[in-house]
């Protein structure tokens, strides 16, 4: 490794780690300009609390203090690798202070959910796509390519939610051939939705586990592939319309040749950068996903965290936006590197720093 890579590649993690400081002061500053009062986890009639005893559950919970050293104690916490406890259920010990179940161990649990969701999806997604838009590019203007262009308009106009209802309905429902609501994980033990919540049952594995998250991941794949399908197409059509394409075909190389050995390696800086800069837009779409076939991924935990009835939950929320804001940062980091290493003159300092800017877009 020489010199320009280790610099390329410390450049990128104090940009990342930067964005990712940024990330978790901004989601305090702005949970504290939200009227609601976490103090209301902690007192059992909060309509009919009293101002002593509303400012005692404030002081057990830590939040009677200026926004500036809450912040500064969330990162000594964070540099134990402790991210607080769960407001919601929280109780009150002999000393004053607020207890509660750790938040690490649900982000943790919830991510392995969201994480199999994501990486699946987005295999799908490359499975479905990428052949799509090659065989588009290569052959514009042709019945394939006037109907992936119609198709493509009805995928970016149809909500997740709508596509994942019918989905659902279609191969459980009508079908039979996919398991109902339900995440089953590849270790042995999943989670059901039932009426009265999340229960646990048997699992048999890797194979009930994908059977599980299939309808997902097509759901998930489906709300990305016109767009990257019609990326890929304009990419593919501009490539070949480039001068070594063109003698590359003057010569007799074979189409399908020239489209795996040449024009997709130039085309996958674009295309993983895409994917890296969209995982942004996964939790998003996650709410909807989990929500549809019952996952208890951080879409749904954070659902459930914005929802309570007394309030915010603010370390749980905290959590997640860490971990997504970790997973986004560092994922564009890698894209950065993988598409440098396919394309050594994305190495310079000027296309780094685009790149970058437009990781801090993505956040914003």
């Amino acid at each position: 490794m020489n010199l320009r890579t280790c610099f390329f590649i410390l450049r990128g993690a104090s940009v990342s780690a930067a964005l990712l400081l940024a990330l978790t002061l901004a989601t305090f500053v702005i949970f504290f300009r939200i009227p609601a009062d976490p103090a209301n986890f902690l007192l059992r009639d909060p309509q009919r609390a009293t101002d002593a005893e509303r400012a005692a559950a404030r002081r057990a919970l830590g939040i009677d203090q200026s926004v500036a050293l809450q912040y500064l104690r969330y990162l000594k916490r964070l540099s134990r690798g402790d991210l607080g406890y769960s407001w919601a259920g929280a109780q009150v010990g002999i000393n004053g202070q607020a207890s509660g179940i750790p938040v690490r161990p649900k982000i943790e649990a919830a991510a392995k959910v969201t994480g199999s969701l994501a990486l699946g999806g987005a295999l799908c997604l490359v499975i479905l796509a990428i052949p799509l838009g090659l065989a588009t590019g290569a052959k514009p203007r042709s019945k394939l390519d006037r109907f992936a262009g119609a198709t493509s308009v009805l995928g970016v106009s149809l909500h997740p939610l709508l596509l994942g209802i019918g989905l659902q309905i279609a191969f459980t429902q009508w079908l039979h051939v996919l398991p109902q609501r339900s995440y089953c994980s590849p270790f042995g033990r999943s989670y059901s939705s039932s009426p009265d919540g999340l229960s646990l049952t048997s699992c048999g594995g890797v194979a009930s586990w994908a059977d599980h998250l299939l309808l997902p991941w097509i759901t998930f794949a489906l709300f990305f592939v016109a767009l990257y399908a019609r990326t890929t197409r304009s990419r593919v059509e501009e490539l070949l319309r480039e001068p070594w394409a063109q003698v590359a075909r003057a010569k007799g190389m074979s189409e399908p040749r020239l489209l795996l050995r040449h024009i997709l390696p130039n085309a996958a800086p674009q295309i993983i950068s895409m994917l890296a800069m969209d995982l942004g837009l996964a939790v998003g779409l996650a709410i909807y996903v989990e929500t549809v076939f019952g996952l208890p991924g951080l879409g749904k935990l954070l659902l459930d965290s914005l929802q309570g009835n007394e309030g915010f939950d603010l370390p749980v929320i905290c959590g997640i936006v860490l971990t997504t804001g970790t997973a986004i940062i560092l994922s564009n980091l890698l894209a950065d590197l993988a598409a440098a290493w396919i394309d050594p003159r994305l190495r310079n300092s000027r296309t780094l720093a685009h790149r970058q800017s437009r990781t801090v877009h993505r956040l914003s």
